[in-house]
């Protein structure tokens, strides 16, 4: 049987190299397809303890207990201070936090018994590699105040590390965004 592709080949000695490219072409190929089924399977996990993370964490109902960070979403935070840093312009004294204790010290304070809830509006949309992923979520919060719903759209991003305990939060950066932004 005649091999077509080869005889297009000047020097049929260099046969030997096209079938080896072939070969770990397809290898590549059939290799491949596994690892991105499994990348997508994180992504999707990811993604679904961000939102969780966001709209169950990150609410208070008439009747709840008063908000505590580290029993609502502290978990989701790594407890490495050497990984940690974490700003949100809706705090109220713009510090950059190195620890979840610290950052969750001031939502405790300020929320206290506020009714509120967060809703994603747009993402999260994920990067993954490895043991690393960077997340970018839109979301609103609806703060009930004694004259009406208080709104604000927020652009969160988000580092998050895979470690012994799974994924946790190791960067996050939250700006508000002007009214009507958030599309």
């Amino acid at each position: 049987m005649k091999n077509v592709l080869l005889e297009q080949i000047p020097g049929r000695r260099h046969s030997h190299i096209v079938r080896f490219a072939l070969f770990f072409a397809l290898v590549l190929f059939l290799f491949s397809t596994p690892v991105r089924a499994e990348t997508h399977d994180a992504e999707h996990a990811l993604k679904q303890k961000l939102v969780q993370w966001l709209e169950q964490g990150w609410s208070h109902k008439a009747g709840d207990p008063p908000f505590d960070f580290q029993s609502k979403v502290g978990f989701f935070y790594s407890r490495s201070p050497s990984d940690v840093i974490l700003f949100d312009e809706l705090d109220p004294n713009k510090t950059v936090h190195r620890s979840a204790e610290s950052h969750g010290a001031v939502w405790g304070k300020m929320l206290g018994g506020t009714n509120f809830t967060t809703s994603v509006i747009d993402g999260p949309h994920l990067v993954l590699s490895g043991d690393l992923a960077a997340a970018t979520v839109i979301y609103r919060v609806n703060i009930q105040a004694a004259d009406g719903v208080q709104t604000a759209d927020v652009i969160g991003n988000f580092v998050l590390r895979k470690g012994a305990e799974g994924w946790k939060i190791i960067r996050e950066h939250g700006s508000a965004l002007p009214p009507q932004k958030a599309k």
